[in-house]
């Protein structure tokens, strides 16, 4: 019995750290948090595209803005589709409106799209095994901040779109010149396991000290540190 007791206890605990919530205008919205990580398994391109019409049809109506980036904003502006081997589809937000779109969770489980994560800023949207990640940048001077990823905010406008499968997408101002920034200058030739490069210029100068001049980076990790950069 003991045993038993033990595992229902277990059970219990691992149910409650799964289950996660955030508050809305219309009450609280509970969630299974599901484990997304590099190495999944590669998205199902009709699925996926499915998925943005759909989260799109939502935001739209909520007057919500958003925009593809990273690789999903790589993928159609180099091919026209979702790159093959990519694993989820990536859009950004601005971190102002995270609370219109916590009260549009409502009519996005509606659509099929279920909240499965939300953490330092990142929410993903599951439906039929694959997922969108819904980036919602923070400003932090002159950059759009998400975790560890930081993008000048200059790019992060709602100004041009591109045509993807007949469908109008926002996408980053000057998207070329952002794509060189965040995978070289060779982004147009198709490379596997090779993911953005979104830092700021404190990061990046922490990176550069460290590796050629370690002593000069110890006063920058500091205040990499303070700031949470």
């Amino acid at each position: 019995m003991r045993c038993l007791s033990l595992f229902a206890i277990r059970s219990r605990l691992r149910e409650k750290m799964s289950t996660q919530f955030v508050e809305t205008d219309n009450g609280r919205y509970s969630f299974e948090k599901v484990a997304l990580y590099h190495g999944r398994g590669k998205i199902d391109r009709e699925i996926s595209f499915e998925n943005l019409c759909l989260a799109k049809r939502v935001l739209d109506r909520h007057e919500l803005k958003f925009g593809l980036i990273f690789g999903t904003l790589l993928g159609v502006v180099r091919e026209g589709n979702f790159i093959e081997w990519d694993e989820d589809v990536d859009i950004y937000m601005m971190y102002e409106d995270r609370k219109r779109l916590f009260n549009a969770l409502w009519d996005l489980r509606s659509a099929g799209l279920e909240l499965v994560r939300y953490e330092n800023g990142l929410c993903s949207l599951m439906r039929r095994n694959d997922y969108i990640d819904i980036y919602l940048f923070k400003r932090v001077g002159f950059f759009r901040k998400c975790g560890p990823d930081s993008i000048k905010e200059k790019y992060l406008k709602f100004k041009h779109t591109v045509n993807f499968n007949g469908v109008s997408f926002f996408v980053p101002d000057d998207a070329e010149t952002l794509l060189c920034e965040l995978y070289g200058l060779d982004w147009r030739t198709p490379k596997r396991n090779s993911p953005a490069k979104a830092h700021g210029p404190i990061r990046s100068a922490v990176h550069f000290l460290k590796r050629n001049f370690p002593i000069l980076a110890i006063p920058l990790i500091y205040i990499k540190k303070i700031l949470k950069l």
